[in-house]
């Protein structure tokens, strides 16, 4: 999650209510928001501005008017921390396509439209109504969660069966995108933290570790606040949060489980990002090489010397981190950072986009020869891929994150999502009879690793979760790994429409290790500040 300025107040009639971010520049007086929120001017109180975000009090009960913020593209979220909002109008967030999340802990409706995308995608990460039991107010136009993008709602559980014993059509409607519904039917509260510590301090981040609290349902994140303020939110431990350069802060964490229940707050470290300078022969000849500049230097540099650390470098045959804001820079493999065929740099073609975010395909002639044959590289019993994908897909072209196919049982094929109409995941290692595929999904951002660890097994990873395991035997594709899509006997297949931030060929990996590498690197684009899932 993007970081917003949400502070955590007590409950005092002096102290904040009510946090919107993202509006301040046009709702900068509490006449303003007296205005769009339907109320009169004199329940606004202790009305201030933090950046581009406001908080105040309000005092009373209120419901949110049609379209209050419909077409706002600049609202990030809105946060109602003790439940004043009754029920919102419809429109209210029509196209409002920044919104980040809404918290409206006891709203029981919402009208037609009110986070509709329309045209436009809505990339919501989570919205709030566990009271909600009105949604929508016309028979048969389901759209009030239009075009939301792998957004978790959390409802009332009477929104299960009130369309005839099915769920409200507003939940089911097929123009969303992956809408992860949660039906609240507890309100414990995990348990908090107490034994949060710092793994590491870099220039700018810090990874943090704990042992997760016990709850009485599964957690889902982790919310982190530096110096009361919500940096980031994550699904897993240990992670790292971003941060400025030799700076001293204090985090805290609160645990959130899958029906959105807040712990109470973690017990408090107070830690500083370093400045320390660059000496790792391997890291440095990359950065030379690839011509980084400092802000691109950091992650590059954790990147490597950590894997060193976890012994993974003498692992990994090449490494492609995609830094810089050129084709140029992005060729490189950090292994051998030389512009030769033989070093496995790459050649682009077609029309890619290169950025610091890394190499963005698109879908029809953008990809890179790697010049990597597997069966001159890798070994039949032990070898991998790893791939970082920043972006997910939206379109509906069959495609392939990256890969080799030679034949039926000489492939080395791996798709982080197929297509926008057929959602499914798949590697395919040596063999397609190892080929392990999991459907029904729609989420490509993460990090992955497919990868075979003996003569009849695989297996594939996203974010150091196992997926599935397959069985069979084949051999390695001699012909040269494509990323951005499919090397399909010689022929370019399967373009893909998303953005690759790291590729790694590497060895089979214990599940310990796969876990470490996928931390280390989750840790490289905190610091690059492209972390997407």
């Amino acid at each position: 999650m993007n970081q917003v300025a949400w502070q955590i107040y007590g409950g005092s009639d002096k102290t904040p209510n009510t946090f919107i971010g993202g509006v301040a520049s046009t709702i900068n007086t509490p006449a303003l928001l007296a205005t769009k929120l339907g109320i009169d001017v004199s329940r606004i109180t202790n009305f201030s501005i933090v950046g581009s975000d406001i908080k105040c009090r309000i005092t009373g009960s209120y419901a949110i008017p049609n379209a209050s913020f419909r077409n706002n593209t600049s609202i990030t979220y809105f946060n109602d921390v003790e439940g004043l909002v009754t029920s919102l109008g419809y429109t209210c967030f029509y196209r409002a396509k920044s919104l980040i999340y809404v918290s409206f802990k006891n709203a029981t409706s919402i009208g037609y439209q009110c986070f509709d995308g329309d045209t436009v995608y809505m990339e919501l990460r989570y919205i709030y109504m566990p009271l909600l039991t009105t949604c929508g107010n016309t028979s048969g136009y389901d759209t009030v969660f239009r075009k939301c993008i792998d957004t978790i709602v959390y409802v009332n559980p009477s929104l299960a069966t009130n369309n005839g014993g099915l769920p409200d059509g507003d939940l089911t409607n097929t123009t969303t995108q992956n809408l992860a519904v949660r039906y609240v039917s507890s309100f414990a509260l995990p348990s908090a933290i107490t034994n949060l510590s710092s793994l590491t301090s870099y220039n700018t981040a810090i990874s943090l570790s704990f042992t997760p609290p016990s709850s009485a349902n599964a957690i889902e994140f982790y919310d982190v606040y530096v110096n009361g303020i919500l940096n980031s939110t994550h699904k897993s431990n240990p992670f790292a949060v971003g941060l400025s350069p030799s700076t001293s802060y204090n985090i805290t964490v609160y645990v959130r489980d899958v029906y959105n229940n807040k712990s109470l707050v973690s017990n408090s470290i107070s830690q500083s990002t370093t400045n320390y300078s660059y000496t790792d022969t391997d890291a440095n000849a990359y950065i030379s090489a690839a011509t980084l500049t400092s802000s691109e230097q950091e992650s590059a540099y954790q990147l490597i010397t950590d894997l060193k650390t976890a012994g993974l470098w003498t692992k990994i045959q090449a490494l492609y981190p995609f830094k810089g804001t050129t084709a140029a820079q992005h060729k490189f493999n950090a292994k051998n950072p030389l512009d030769t065929n033989a070093a496995f740099r790459l050649t682009f073609s077609g029309t890619g986009t290169y950025s610091n975010l890394g190499f963005q395909t698109n879908g029809s002639d953008s990809w890179a020869n790697t010049y990597f044959a597997p069966s001159a590289n890798q070994n039949v019993n032990s070898n991998g891929i790893t791939a970082v994908v920043g972006t997910n897909n939206t379109v509906n072209n069959d495609n392939a994150t990256l890969g080799s196919y030679n034949s039926e049982s000489q492939m080395t094929v791996f798709t982080s999502k197929g297509s926008n109409s057929n959602f499914y995941r798949q590697s395919l290692i040596n063999n397609r009879g190892s080929a392990i595929i999991q459907t029904g999904v729609n989420e490509a951002r993460g990090i992955w690793t497919a990868m075979r660890t003996g003569a009849t097994s695989g297996k594939m990873f996203r974010n150091n979760s196992l997926i599935g395991t397959g069985v069979g035997g084949g051999s390695l594709p001699n012909l040269n790994i494509y990323i951005g899509a499919l090397n399909y006997i010689g022929s370019l297949n399967g373009v893909s429409h998303q953005r690759i931030q790291i590729v790694a060929f590497h060895e089979g990996l214990s599940d310990a290790e796969v876990a470490t590498l996928h931390s280390i690197i989750d840790t490289s684009e905190t610091i690059a500040g492209r972390k997407t899932w």
